[in-house]
């Protein structure tokens, strides 16, 4: 009897022995891969099973907190494992709020807030554009857009010197370039290689100052947006990895990241110093709700409209709406020139107006939705209408 019970209590230890190795193996290659540099979604790396391995893990060597804050500013984001729409705030981060779920095609790598719509301008890995309402989270598809050199966009900004969105694109192995985006027609122009190997995120401050920082040197850089050119500015003080974002605060001068940390294996708002490039840990996102690990691949504040004194469009109107034969348009000031494009960012119409006021045939429009660009003062907006 007492053969057998040593018999058994050896294949027992044998056994734990072989399931404790095989789970050692498993996790070694998981983190061999995590150690890997990623740009897009980290569900594209990790079944949903090796993530909670992964997190089990990382809680265990490295337990982290979020610090109780309250009184922040309000940071909208996708939240990109779940496929959800947002908010947090940078006093208590550990709290994502779901406005609704996300409305890509694919992996929804970036975004900015536009103060001249007052909506978010997205773009996903595939090229797809969207417009997004911060108060609803419904995704309105806009059209595709097509990056420089074969790239895909991993960083939008707006900038408030030229009403411009500038957008960030890589492709992932040593060519990053800066470039302009018309959210209206999608058009893309190019301004300039940045020579990050692996740019990932865009911010730019309120004096037109462009930062975006590489994921494989984990170097904050300052971006000239006329040209690309790019000037290092030191070490961020994490392993980055996968998509991640950052956005300026306008209200505070401050510019945050929505990092994903390889060290951590978690979604961390991070605040960085433009001065020497390197970030301060604020919180874990989402860490108390939902909980898990979460990625955060673009995000942004909701920012001030422009200042009365420098947006000719305080008093554009647009009537009727849906309009059927006649629309009509006026400002305060002379209206330069409008143009009319479809979804697809094709041109129906562009008319010379020279006027504060104008009606606008608009019949033999095919019914459907359209983007009305208004110039005023070598300034441009967009309004959205129906034609019947």
């Amino acid at each position: 009897m007492k053969t057998f019970t040593l018999f058994c209590c050896a294949v027992l230890c044998l056994t734990t022995t072989f399931l404790t190795a095989q789970t050692q193996n498993n996790l070694d290659e998981l983190l061999s891969r995590l150690d890997q540099n990623h740009r897009g979604s980290i569900t594209d790396v990790f079944t949903m099973e090796e993530i909670s391995i992964l997190r089990d893990h990382f809680d265990a060597t490295n337990p982290q907190t979020t610090p109780e804050r309250g009184g922040g500013v309000e940071l909208f984001a996708p939240e990109n494992v779940n496929g959800n729409f947002g908010h947090y705030n940078t006093g208590d981060p550990g709290i994502f709020n779901t406005v609704g779920p996300g409305g890509t095609l694919d992996f929804e790598g970036a975004g900015a807030y536009n103060p001249v719509s007052g909506t978010y301008f997205v773009i996903d890995d595939a090229g797809n554009a969207y417009d997004v309402n911060p108060d609803t989270g419904i995704y309105t598809f806009l059209g595709t857009v097509t990056p420089p050199n074969g790239e895909n966009v991993t960083g939008l900004e707006f900038n408030p010197l030229d009403n411009q969105m500038y957008a960030l694109s890589t492709d992932g192995s040593g060519s990053t370039t800066i470039s302009t985006i018309n959210t209206n027609t999608l058009a893309v122009e190019e301004k300039g290689g940045t020579g990050l190997t692996l740019g990932i995120a865009l911010g730019i401050d309120d004096l037109g100052v462009g930062f975006a920082y590489d994921i494989d040197t984990d170097f904050m850089f300052r971006i000239n947006l006329n040209d690309g050119s790019a000037t290092s500015l030191g070490t961020i003080g994490f392993d980055s990895s996968f998509g991640q974002g950052m956005g300026f605060d306008s209200v505070n001068g401050n510019l945050y990241i929505s990092a994903f940390n390889n060290d951590t294996f978690q979604s961390e708002l991070r605040m960085v110093d433009t001065t020497t490039g390197w970030t301060t840990f604020i919180g874990a996102i989402g860490s108390v709700n939902p909980g898990g690990t979460l990625q955060f691949a673009w995000t942004g504040p909701t920012k001030p409209p422009l200042a009365v004194q420098d947006n000719a469009f305080a008093s554009f109107e647009l009537y009727p709406n849906p309009a059927n034969t006649v629309l009509n348009i006026s400002a305060l000031e002379s209206i330069q020139l409008i143009e009319i494009h479809n979804l697809l960012g094709q041109k129906m119409m562009q008319t010379a107006v020279d006027n504060t006021s104008s009606q606008l045939n608009v019949s033999q429009l095919p019914t459907g939705v359209y983007l009305l660009t208004a110039t005023i003062n070598e300034q441009k907006a967009s309004y959205r209408f129906v034609k019947q």
